[in-house]
């Protein structure tokens, strides 16, 4: 999401560094906001670069680029930039359980809960680090 202090009115691309843009779009709810979604299943291990071209708002102002870099590690469940033991410990502690609001971040495979496949997952991954 890209959130400016005026009404966006259009723009003519978005795009990304690593994956695919799936869509992009001036939100609905709130035209300050321009929500790219994209598919960077395919990337792990890299920080990725999401720009938005071509901006224009309800002022009659222009902006060329906006961007934003995010970084994307699979299996590091604790956001440190580092595959290692505290994310399997963090993991293995939640094991067994349903995933919801506090733990959706250990259910790295996605599949609802937290079990033994996002434990394989973190410990195949374990030293990746982002760049």
């Amino acid at each position: 999401m890209f959130n400016f202090g005026t009404n966006v009115t259009g723009f003519n691309e978005a795009n990304s560094s690593c994956g695919s843009v799936m869509s992009a779009t001036i939100d609905p709810d709130n035209a300050h906001s321009v929500l790219v979604t994209v598919d960077a299943s395919d990337c792990d291990q890299e920080t990725i670069l999401v720009y938005v071209s071509g901006l224009q708002d309800d002022q009659g102002n222009s902006l060329d680029l906006a961007s934003v870099r995010y970084g994307k590690l699979i299996a590091d469940v604790n956001a440190d930039g580092v595959v290692n033991f505290a994310d399997v410990g963090a993991v293995r502690a939640d094991r067994t359980q349903a995933t919801n609001q506090n733990n959706f971040r250990l259910d790295v495979n996605a599949d609802g809960g937290v079990n033994t496949p996002d434990l394989a997952i973190v410990r195949q991954n374990r030293r990746h680090t982002l760049p």
